[in-house]
């Protein structure tokens, strides 16, 4: 029954990522008709031949400690247990490989997997600091949102997407301010739920005590006898496992209503989208791009919103899309426009990507299994379940 239900699981995940693979290529073909309809080649050609290189390598160093500024709040977010950071960073570039060369974000899966194999982590408590960060991440964005209203006027299709954000992060809050005083009544529900569908779990039968060992042979007098192999763990069921992952979400949403946690996560992402910010300022100097202050911070909330729709790997045809409709609100032109497109997906996707690649070598076979064969047994976060 359990084989049965694990391959019902799996063939129900292939489908989904079929499906969006199949509404991202449509949304990234679109994106990439009208980025082609509105721009001239020679003109983009033209403005990235003219772009500062200088300016360029320090835009990628800028992104680069944005990013080791996101690894350290991740790892707060992973407290009490303690992780590697070297190690973290390693895994964040893995990550971003997969989601540049991958459909569905499955850099998201080794964001997971790999940590909870490498660092003994329970892989719900890794899923749920992921989630926090979303949360994090959208509540800045519509701050940021608020603090840009007085300066310029925001577009129609921005304020369409804002209040799907602002719906996302009214729920994430709520959960975050509930979440330990409905902890134990959703972990009772489950268990309840999951007896109801698989019935209660067994448990495990003792081992049979080791047989004697048996005389030996006169033809072998010297011979020592064979001693019994210890009996092998029973693996836990998967309404167990179940309940294991879910706990340790629950409680890894719960280190975040802590204050002193609360305020180095936001000391950190504060940093991570200042740094953001200063890389879209740093293209458009490179660039020679004469707007206002307000562009580069615009810029950031756009992508943001924008790029969480179902494309293409690495974002393809959306993401330059969306830059072009950004720099338009300031009056840049579409092919300039463009090429600072290209240059901040650069930047952005591809030169991380390298360093990911990098990274993925000395674990790809890991990696490889780990996909393989499931979600590792962890060891810290395991006494959440319990």
């Amino acid at each position: 029954m359990e084989s049965l239900t694990n391959d019902a699981s799996a063939d129900k995940l292939s489908r989904n990522a079929w499906l969006s693979l199949l509404v991202g290529a449509v949304v990234s073909v679109l994106a990439l008709f009208l980025v082609v309809r509105s721009v001239d080649g020679n003109a983009v050609a033209r403005a990235l031949a003219a772009s500062h290189l200088g300016w360029l390598a320090l835009a990628f160093f800028t992104q680069t400690l944005a990013t080791l500024a996101l690894v350290r709040r991740w790892q707060i977010l992973l407290r009490p247990y303690p992780t590697h950071f070297l190690k973290l960073t390693q895994i964040y570039f893995i990550a971003h490989l997969l989601n540049t060369i991958l459909p569905a974000k499955l850099g998201i899966v080794a964001r997971v997997l790999l940590p909870s194999e490498s660092e003994g982590l329970n892989p719900g408590f890794v899923i749920g600091s992921i989630a926090i960060e979303k949360v994090v991440d959208t509540l800045l964005m519509l701050v940021l949102l608020v603090v840009l209203a007085p300066f310029m006027p925001l577009p129609e299709w921005l304020r369409d997407s804002l209040v799907a954000s602002v719906l996302l992060v009214l729920v994430g809050l709520i959960a975050l301010a509930s979440v330990r005083r409905l902890r134990a009544p959703l972990l009772s529900a489950l268990a309840h739920i999951e007896t109801r569908l698989f019935g209660a779990p067994s448990p495990p039968s003792p081992p049979s005590p080791p047989s004697p060992p048996s005389s030996p042979s006169p033809l072998s007098p010297l011979s020592p006898p064979s001693s019994p192999s210890p009996p092998s763990p029973p693996s836990p069921p998967s309404s167990l496992r179940l309940i294991a992952l879910v706990s340790a979400m629950l409680e890894s949403l719960a280190q975040l209503t802590q204050r002193r946690e609360a305020f180095a996560v936001f000391v950190w992402t504060l940093l991570m989208w200042s740094t953001g910010i200063v890389v879209n300022q740093m293209l458009l100097i490179a660039l020679d791009l004469p707007v206002d202050w307000s562009a580069a911070w615009f810029l950031l909330v756009v992508l943001q919103l924008g790029t969480r729709v179902p494309a293409l790997p690495a974002n393809l045809g959306v993401f330059h899309y969306l830059v072009i409709l950004a720099l338009g609100v300031y009056g840049v032109d579409a092919s300039a426009a463009l090429a600072y497109a290209l240059l901040l997906h650069l930047i952005v996707f591809i030169l991380p990507a390298l360093i990911g690649a990098a990274c993925a070598l000395p674990v790809s076979a890991q990696l490889v299994r780990l996909v393989s064969n499931g979600l590792p047994r962890p060891v810290k976060g395991e006494h959440a379940a319990q």
